[in-house]
């Protein structure tokens, strides 16, 4: 496996906010719903750039503390 680096949009990304939509460059590889929380259920999904390959996982819980975007792995 080659390591690869987050190209800029990727880097930029792992700033955003919780409510804030993928850059245009990420696809949307999966999304898992937890539930059972007392403050109601969240998703966790996971992206994949299509220029540099980095995956990138979000969280949309509004009871987790930033960041709210972080970088899974940058492997290809």
């Amino acid at each position: 496996m080659t390591a690869v680096r987050p190209c800029q949009a990727c880097q930029e990304q792992l700033t955003k906010g919780r409510r804030d939509s993928p850059h245009g460059e990420l696809r949307h590889v999966e999304t898992r719903p937890f539930r059972g929380s007392m403050f109601g259920g969240w998703e966790e999904s996971t992206y994949q750039c299509t220029v540099c390959g980095s995956v990138i996982e979000h969280t949309n819980d509004k009871n987790e503390f930033a960041p709210w975007w972080w970088l899974a792995k940058s492997e290809k």
